[in-house]
């Protein structure tokens, strides 16, 4: 327990200032949502180190162990992704509304067998996240076709599941843009999964 603890104390000292120094993120967001977007990058990275056990000092190795038990869903198209959907829930509570309704927007879902309807989570299209999209598409030529699907579908599309599971390795998990990147992307998978399954 100690691990975990210190291993979140170095992501808290070390995410806060990577995130508030960054041009874009420092253009795009407020200081209060630049907070509350430390907050989640900070709880992906502790939950997919406690989850996938490295025994490392470095957060990259935890994306490293979390990619590679996610890319195993290449055959399967089945993805696990090690995050308890209880304290994702927990984790929103702790975030203000504003930065919250920047990111993602909810809504309902319609199955069209049965006529059931269940809440549903998604990256808010018309929120500070396409701003943010945009800016980390400038320098990462493979996030060109997770924006556009994104643009067309305005929800998480298989185009995007794909472009993430089989392109993570050209992603620089040093840029604290990118980490956040993944960490929204992979929360909104692991929501829309386990609030289908609840």
């Amino acid at each position: 327990m100690i691990y975990a603890w210190s291993l979140q104390s170095c992501n808290e000292k070390q995410s806060k200032p990577q995130l508030a120094a960054d041009p874009d993120i420092k253009t795009i967001f407020t200081e209060e949502e630049i907070n509350d977007l430390t907050s989640i990058l900070d709880f992906f990275e502790q939950q997919i180190c406690d989850l996938t056990q490295v025994q490392s000092d470095s957060v990259l190795d935890c994306y490293q162990a979390f990619f590679k038990n996610v890319s195993s869903a290449q055959g399967t198209g089945i993805i696990y992704i090690p995050v308890p959907f209880h304290l994702q829930k927990e984790m929103y509570t702790r975030l203000s509304d504003a930065a919250f309704k920047e990111i993602w927007m909810s809504g309902t879902a319609v199955n069209q067998v049965t006529g059931d309807t269940t809440q549903r989570l998604t990256l808010n299209f018309n929120g500070k996240y396409m701003s943010f999209l945009t800016a980390l598409r400038r320098d990462y030529e493979l996030l060109e076709a997770y924006k556009r699907s994104f643009t067309e579908e305005r929800k998480i599309s298989t185009v995007m599941i794909e472009t993430l599971l089989f392109n993570y390795h050209l992603l620089n998990m040093n840029d604290v843009r990118i980490r956040l990147f993944v960490a929204l992307h992979y929360l909104t998978l692991n929501d829309m999964y386990e609030r289908k399954n609840e």
